[in-house]
């Protein structure tokens, strides 16, 4: 029953139409299960403030491929870049996350995760915490589950099962009235340079395994 519940799920998450999703920002980061298996996420935060899981790609590292064939499936699903308004990217320090983002959203704002540098820092648009949060809140969710199959759909039924579960919960951003304030600065040439991160590195080599902590 839960093999065949958790494919509805994962069947779910990713047919969701994004057309219709007013996207202003959305957060990428890797998540390791263990130290074979990465999981990079992608939330949504729309104009109105409602936060949205988009989707996620499982690989064996936090890789400019692996990000890139997830950009790729938001973009089947509608979630491209407006002709009239630059997507905010919120991401950690990962060459290989900046790499592929612009590559596959060249016009977006990247943001670099402050709360790598800052650790006190704790505002939504400032940090990856969102995704962080998500995760601590889906490995409650999936604590039964301690040995990860790769070879089969255990790790998508199980990450999506879990993220549908965290979105559930999921309440709009403080302050989100002011977001048509981001969203206008967004959408000018002059857009503040202050929102842009060093410029990427092209390096795929990022997403070291030795990132990944495993529980007490």
């Amino acid at each position: 029953m839960w093999v065949e519940k958790s494919l509805e799920q994962l069947d779910l998450l990713r047919t969701r139409d994004l057309t219709s999703f007013d996207c202003l920002c959305v957060m990428i980061d890797g998540v390791w299960l263990n130290r074979e298996t990465c999981v990079v996420v992608a939330i949504g935060v729309g104009l109105d403030g409602v936060k949205q899981v988009l989707d996620f790609e499982q690989g064996s590292a936090e890789s400019k491929a692996v990000v890139a064939d997830l950009i790729h499936r938001l973009a089947k699903r509608g979630l491209i870049e407006r002709e009239d308004r630059r997507l905010l990217v919120v991401r950690d320090g990962s060459a290989a996350i900046a790499g592929a983002v612009a590559k596959g959203w060249p016009a977006a704002m990247p943001q670099e995760c402050l709360v790598h540098r800052h650790q006190n820092l704790n505002t939504t648009f400032l940090s990856t915490n969102l995704i962080e949060n998500v995760f601590r809140n889906w490995r409650q969710a999936t604590d039964n589950g301690k040995v990860w199959k790769e070879d089969g759909d255990m790790v998508p039924r199980w990450v999506a099962s879990g993220l549908l579960w965290a979105e559930a919960g999921f309440r709009k951003i403080s302050h989100f009235g002011d977001l048509p304030l981001l969203a206008a600065a967004l959408s000018s040439s002059a857009a503040s340079s202050s929102l842009r991160s060093s410029s990427p590195a092209e390096d795929d080599n990022a997403g070291s395994k030795e990132s990944y902590k495993p529980k007490d």
